[in-house]
């Protein structure tokens, strides 16, 4: 009875035994297969179609020859996303893998499944074909998406497009990929099935994302444009306006714009471009800083840092497309390493208490550590978020901010200095006019007259012309102030200068006060003959109407002496004001309210 148990044990064990082996060869040899279930089975949310995938190389297999290899189970499995060098072996005449691929997957999907299904693609380098065949009809197998060239002319495929995807039940999942432009190959983000309305939501929610930050580096491009003018002295705003151009391209060049407008046939020279604004970026902020505070980096190592963006820009221009994408790493770590000298210098600047610094150390951090993570998302496959463009913006509104901040000062300070300016200026002004005006009747004094005769005479020598002057007084003046008292006369002397300041004089002819009720006029370019004729004019204004409102009774008149040089023939400037002074008195002699001459008194001297 004994026996018979440990025989039956025995059975038992082994049948447990060969039941675990067939299991495990089934699940060996099962196939890539994929079905939402829970959550994902009424695509609730975004279905990845991420795992192992069966993979052919270098042979593009037709839906039927998909269906049987499948079902064999004899092709390789590789993980989706994963660049296809990763589990490749290397060939020595073919190092960058070049070549075409075709992945397989099943997809078993609901009866009922939504009709609004959508499919995302993100970057499959180069180019892509993808075919749903319901499973076993190799015949009913329909093509839902293709960019690229399979064949023929190189054409690199747009990337994050969305296409209808109307499926449902079981199929085969097939994917065609051609790689001949870049070093690396292969699915770098695993398709995704989606609600038509969810992916409408995240296009929305990335061309938002992306409007944003164009709209922000436009505004502040514009801002150092306008600030630019009035800072001329500072190569700030211009070095800030050249890395926000940088920053503006880069963004649009991420979101395949020019692939859009330009053909896909752009995307090498594009990519290469992208990749060349990473050191000329670093280049440019290391001369910002330099320039906004003071000996932020030492010369030497500055020039380390140009040379080094100056080597890996040669890179990005200059290399065959095939090593572009495999310096990447070097453009980022150059970039981290730019980054990490200026984290090093801003704690130096710190440590010097530098007006503005402890701005620069938030953003230097943030900025080192989105490089960090970039570089490692940049080289995980299955994960693309990129956040060096929202700690590149942060920069840009930092060093805007401070910029203009500082050109604002620097203009305000500008205009309290011209405010100043023009006060000293009009003090100055005003101290002058005194200085040369009489401040009662607002005419030219003394010592003006003096500057300006002599300055006449000077002019008639060189320039041959006639020179004439005029002196005259009011008649019985001292009979006003006895009489009406001082003030009267001050009125009295400030009514005739307004009435002789508005007549119709030239503006080479300069009035003069020339001490007490005594006045002058100077005539340049003007006979003597001229000069009796305006004198006569200027008696009969006097003459004609009172000179105060208030005492219309009083009239006042005034006595006029010329000399002109055409007639006197004056040897000097002082000889010329004596004929005149001499002419006045004649004047005051025959009567008053008269004009006298220098020629008038020869004649009579003779007669």
């Amino acid at each position: 009875m004994h026996k018979i148990s440990l025989s039956l044990l025995r059975a038992a064990l082994s049948a447990l035994l060969l039941v675990l082996q067939v299991a495990a060869l089934q699940a060996q040899t099962a196939g890539p297969d994929f079905a939402p279930a829970g959550d994902d089975a009424d695509f609730t949310r975004s279905f990845k179609l991420e795992g192992e995938w069966y993979f052919a190389w270098n042979e593009f297999l037709s839906p039927a020859e998909a269906q049987v290899l499948y079902d064999k189970g004899t092709l390789p499995k590789v993980p989706m996303p994963a660049r296809w060098e990763t589990y490749l072996p290397k060939f020595d005449e073919n190092p960058h893998h070049h070549g075409t691929a075709t992945y397989i997957a099943r997809l078993s999907l609901p009866e009922n499944a939504p009709t609004d299904l959508m499919l995302v693609v993100g970057a499959i380098q180069d180019a892509y074909r993808i075919t749903w065949m319901p499973l076993n009809t190799p015949e009913q197998a329909v093509v839902i998406a293709e960019e690229g060239n399979l064949s023929g002319p190189e054409l690199s495929a747009l990337r994050n497009l969305t296409f209808p995807f109307p499926v449902s039940g079981d199929g085969l999942f097939i994917v065609h990929v051609r790689k001949t432009i870049f070093s690396e190959g292969g699915p770098r983000n695993a398709p995704e099935i989606q609600r038509a309305k969810d992916s409408n939501m995240q296009v929305r929610k990335d061309n938002l994302k992306n409007g944003l930050i164009v709209g922000v580096l436009l505004l502040i491009a514009v801002r150092l444009l306008t600030f630019w003018p009035a800072a001329r002295q500072t190569n700030a705003a211009l070095i800030l306006f050249a890395a926000t151009c940088l920053v503006l391209f880069r963004v649009v060049a991420v979101a395949g714009i020019f692939e859009l407008l330009f053909g896909t046939a752009i995307h090498p020279l594009r990519l290469r471009l992208e990749l060349a604004t990473m050191p000329l970026l670093g280049a440019l902020l290391v001369a910002l800083n330099q320039t906004l505070f003071n000996k932020f980096m030492w010369r030497r190592l500055r020039q380390t840092v140009y040379f080094s963006s100056a080597i890996v820009l040669a890179f990005a221009l200059l290399v065959s497309r095939e090593w572009v994408t495999v310096l990447v790493p070097l453009y980022q770590t150059q970039m981290i390493l730019v980054f990490a000298l200026s984290g090093v210098c801003t704690a130096l600047a710190v440590r010097r208490r530098e007006p503005g610094i402890y701005g620069l150390v938030l953003v230097t951090l943030c900025a080192m550590l989105a490089g960090v993570h970039d570089v490692v998302a940049g080289n995980t496959d299955g994960y693309d978020v990129m956040i060096a463009e929202y700690a590149t913006l942060l920069i840009m509104i930092y060093y805007s901010h401070t910029i203009t901040k500082r050109i604002s000062e620097a203009i305000q300070r500008a205009a309290r200095l011209e405010q100043e300016k023009e006060q000293l200026s009009r003090a100055h002004t005003d101290a002058v006019r005194m200085a040369r005006h009489d401040h009662l009747t607002g005419l030219l004094n003394r010592q003006s007259f003096d500057y300006l005769w002599a300055e006449s005479w000077l002019d008639h020598c060189e320039e041959k012309s006639p020179l004439s002057i005029m002196l005259f007084d009011i008649d019985h003046f001292k009979r006003i102030n006895d009489s009406l008292g001082h003030v009267a006369g001050d009125e009295v002397l400030k009514s005739l200068a307004v009435r002789l300041s508005e007549f119709d004089l030239r503006k080479s002819d300069r009035l003069c006060r020339y001490g007490g009720e005594e006045f002058v006029l100077i005539l340049p370019n003007t006979p003597q003959a001229d000069a009796i004729a305006l004198a006569d004019r200027l008696r009969a204004a006097v003459v004609e109407t009172p000179l105060l409102e208030e005492n219309t009774e009083l009239r006042v008149t005034c006595s006029f002496g010329v000399a002109g040089s055409d007639q006197t023939q004056s040897p000097s400037a002082d000889h010329l004001l004596v004929s005149a002074d001499t002419a006045l008195y004649q004047a005051k002699a025959h009567g008053r309210n008269c004009v006298r001459a220098s020629h008038n008194i020869a004649s009579e001297e003779a007669a």
